[in-house]
């Protein structure tokens, strides 16, 4: 699989070049150059087989060549060794529960499969690889514990100062071993921009193996694909449609869930949880209705990775009714609805 940036301006690169650079060198995002669509009989074979062999299968076409099946199928193994249980509600409605891992977040899926990724794709490397994040929270915990230990990386990473709960600042602030935490005086957008700056400085990329673990990076999105197909599998009618509600601040949650549904998922359309005003602008759109919500969200107000959604988004319609839900992601049958 090749990756090209949606910059349109850098060379197409491996998933290697893409997880490691995370950046592209024109500022743009990388994006698999194709998505093969499953067929309708291998979506229900999902249905059967362990979520493990499930997840290697998804993932498999994104990673050939760059990683052989035996050592993609125990990265698999590895970071997604937890449940993914769906709860019904009711016959139309569902919640998929992503906070069985452990930092009880559901961006351990990324943070975890991303880790051992790239501590296959350094062996050998002479310069240990600087892992630069800037975090609302869930991301800084999640990648801490799923880094630590890795050999050959370094984690360093940006939050925003009193704007985190206390619960997760100790999560990633108390580790040591290779993983670093900065308090910035400021907002998570500040934090992301510092990053950034750091990607974008030419002498320093010359000292230093740099690359993000934010969701601007590919590997991250990919095994995010994941729980959307676990929720799939779990329903107790597979054919009807989904609308799937997605906790995403920053869009890399709801690119991962239309990635999953160029790849077969029943999903006509997903929809943003947290980020009504960024979801307004993208599909430039009436205002959705505000909700509340149980989650302290320290969201950004810029967000990058929306650049990639653009890439991969259908037009919202009025005629569509998202179910949205205080706690992680939703997925109802629209025709219950």
């Amino acid at each position: 699989m090749r990756y090209r940036s949606t910059g349109r301006k850098a060379a197409l690169t491996s998933l290697r070049g893409a997880v490691l650079r995370g950046l592209a060198p024109d500022g743009g995002l990388y994006l698999p150059v194709e998505i093969a669509r499953r067929s309708p009989e291998e979506l229900e074979e999902f249905r059967r087989l362990p979520f493990t062999e499930v997840c290697f299968r998804v993932v498999r076409p994104f990673a050939t060549p760059d990683v052989p099946e035996e050592v993609l199928w125990q990265i698999v193994a590895e970071a997604i060794n937890f449940p993914v249980k769906l709860v019904s509600l009711s016959p139309g409605l569902h919640i998929l529960e992503l906070f069985h891992g452990p930092t009880l977040a559901f961006k351990d899926f990324g943070a975890r499969f991303m880790a051992r990724l790239m501590g296959y794709f350094v062996r050998g490397e002479t310069r240990p690889l600087k892992v630069l994040v800037a975090t609302s929270g869930d991301t800084g915990s999640a990648v801490a514990h799923g880094f630590l230990g890795v050999p050959g990386i370094r984690v360093v990473i940006l939050y925003p100062s009193k704007r985190i709960s206390e619960a997760q600042e100790k999560q990633f602030t108390t580790l040591g071993e290779n993983i670093t935490a900065l308090e910035v005086a400021g907002s998570f957008d500040e934090c992301q921009r510092l990053v950034k700056q750091a990607f974008s400085d030419l002498e320093l990329n010359k000292r230093t193996f740099l690359t993000s673990a934010n969701s601007i990076n590919i590997g991250r999105l990919l095994p995010q694909m994941f729980y959307h197909l676990a929720a799939y599998r779990q329903l107790p009618v597979a054919s009807v449609p989904l609308v799937v509600s997605v906790p995403s601040g920053n869009f890399g949650n709801l690119t991962a869930g239309l990635f999953a549904k160029r790849i077969g998922l029943p999903a006509p359309r997903h929809g943003d949880r947290n980020s009504a005003r960024q979801s307004q602008r993208a599909h430039r759109s009436p205002r959705p209705t505000p909700m509340m919500s149980c989650r302290n969200i320290c969201g950004p107000g810029n967000s990058v990775p929306a650049r990639r959604h653009k890439r991969f988004r259908t037009p919202w319609t009025s005629a569509t009714r998202i179910i949205f839900h205080a706690c992680w992601i939703c997925a109802a049958a629209a025709s219950n609805m």
